[in-house]
């Protein structure tokens, strides 16, 4: 997805998404234009009978002008007779091969996991290739980044001295002016201290010749557990290198870490921090794994694929996609309908995937198979939406108040139906969360309460200004004063 939220590229193996698709069911790259309502094919070929292999993986520049993907076709680009993967750029340039070495030799290995910098100069990718760089011996994939105007390979997983790694490296993700590069790697050399034994995340910085580690805690602490095999740690970087995303199944990175599940983790370079993201908005860690992460260019927010069912209220079955505000602390869940209604069930479960997010954090790009989540879906095929993380509707407080049992109940309406539960906080006790209609509070002592509620709704965020509900009991009753959110704007 663009910076701006407006641009999309995906790849499918649908054949009836342009005027002509020769090449019928074979994988290709797309773009779709939110605002002109377009869609054009990315991997095509002079060649009439259209590529002769799949295309898959694209990313796009920030500024929209340049996408890179991977592909098997031979027949994309002149010469092209390795018989591998290899990796591409279009541009206004026109199509090009990345996974080329220093003297443009075509790669002896699979070239695979682009990501882009903001302008399209800078291009990182995965390759098993031995002869991309002059001094590759480690017979490992390893993490390379193509410079375009100066038509030069660099090698990016290696040590401080330069030194290659000596396990597997993967999963490139790149700043936007093209200086910083972070990747997961199973080497225990790239950086001193390394005895963990596991798959790391680090970063390299190509102006500085620098590699740090950043799956550490905020005191430093290597991580004692990765992702499990045969899956490979995700990371995403922000547009100035300074935030860092990725998944762990480590115990150690953050205090109160129990529920023994894979997290998503947030690594500030910059204060040498690090917090937990896949967390509820109302501060409990998540009760399943949660993994794939992305991050807006700012780091503000990061999007996350996740089994847990306690992120958010009327969350689906099985896995969903979410979205953190690091800055608010709320987790919002993307894959609802286009009324605000939970999905439907998933036709083919989607555990793989990786969603997108805007710079803004407004707009988020997933795939799915369920068929609730626009009107007539009814091809029972997996496809990529769009949701747009709309602001809360309206809900209110009624002025009544009413005991029973000796708890309070107050009761919140919204004429939205796409209104639902509210995040309150009763005096300074933690977050919780409020059913529209009746809500039963826990027992209060004589004296004065607050009560404050942020109205919420599936696939928006919770409201920035709040139903205020200020609370009197004496003498066994209760009476009770409230503010609702358009009453401060009168």
């Amino acid at each position: 997805m663009s910076a701006t939220g407006q641009v999309v590229v995906f790849d499918s193996r649908a054949s009836n998404l342009g005027p002509a698709d020769p090449n019928g069911a074979v994988r290709d790259v797309f773009l779709f234009d939110q605002n002109s309502g377009r869609i054009v094919s990315l991997s095509s070929t002079t060649d009439p009978k259209g590529p002769n292999g799949a295309s898959f993986a694209p990313v796009l520049s920030a500024d929209e002008q340049a996408v890179a993907f991977v592909s098997r076709a031979s027949n994309l680009v002149a010469d092209d007779t390795n018989g591998d993967d290899d990796v591409f750029m279009r541009s206004s340039s026109g199509l090009e091969r990345i996974s080329v070495g220093v003297d443009g030799a075509q790669a002896n290995g699979d070239s695979t996991e682009p990501d882009v910098s903001g302008d399209g100069r800078f291009v990182a990718f995965t390759s098993t290739a031995d002869n991309l760089v002059a001094d590759d011996p480690n017979r490992r994939s390893d993490v390379f980044v193509r410079d375009r105007l100066r038509g030069t390979t660099v090698a990016v997983s290696v040590s401080r001295a330069g030194v290659p790694a000596r396990g597997a490296s993967s999963g490139a993700a790149i700043s936007e002016d093209g200086r910083y590069v972070a990747f997961t790697s199973t080497a225990d050399r790239l950086v001193r201290g390394d005895r963990n034994k596991v798959a790391d995340v680090f970063v390299r910085d190509l102006v500085a010749g620098k590699t740090t580690r950043v799956s550490v805690s905020s005191g430093g602490r290597q991580q004692n557990r990765a992702v499990a095999k045969p899956f490979s740690p995700v990371s995403d970087i922000s547009r100035d290198g300074r935030y860092v995303v990725f998944d762990s199944d480590a115990t150690n990175l953050v205090r109160g870490d129990r529920n023994r599940s894979t997290d998503v983790f947030r690594r500030d370079r910059k204060r040498r921090t690090t917090t937990r993201v896949s967390m509820a908005t109302t501060g409990q860690e998540s009760d399943n794994d949660s993994f794939s992460p992305a991050m807006s260019g700012d780091g503000r927010y990061v999007t996350f694929a996740s089994f847990a069912e306690n992120l958010t209220p009327d969350d689906s079955p099985r896995e969903d996609v979410f979205v953190r505000d690091i800055k608010r602390r709320q987790t919002v869940m993307a894959t609802v309908s286009s009324r605000g209604r939970p999905r439907a069930s998933e036709r083919v479960p989607q555990l793989l995937q990786r969603p997108s997010i805007s710079d803004d954090g407004a707009t988020v790009a997933f795939v799915s198979t369920a068929k609730n989540l626009v009107a007539k879906d009814r091809n029972k095929a997996q496809d990529v939406f769009l949701r747009r993380l709309t602001p809360a509707p309206t809900a209110v407080a009624s002025s009544r108040a009413q005991l029973r049992g000796g708890r309070l109940v107050v009761a919140f309406s919204s004429p939205n139906p796409r209104a639902g539960p509210l995040l309150c906080r009763l005096n300074d006790r933690p977050k919780a969360i409020c059913p529209l209609g009746r809500a039963l509070l826990p027992t209060l002592r004589g004296g004065r309460h607050r009560l404050v509620a942020f109205p919420g709704g599936a696939g928006s965020w919770y409201a920035t200004r709040p139903v205020r509900v200020r609370i009197t009991i004496s003498a066994g009753r209760a009476r009770i004063k409230v503010t609702n959110p358009f009453d401060v704007l009168r």
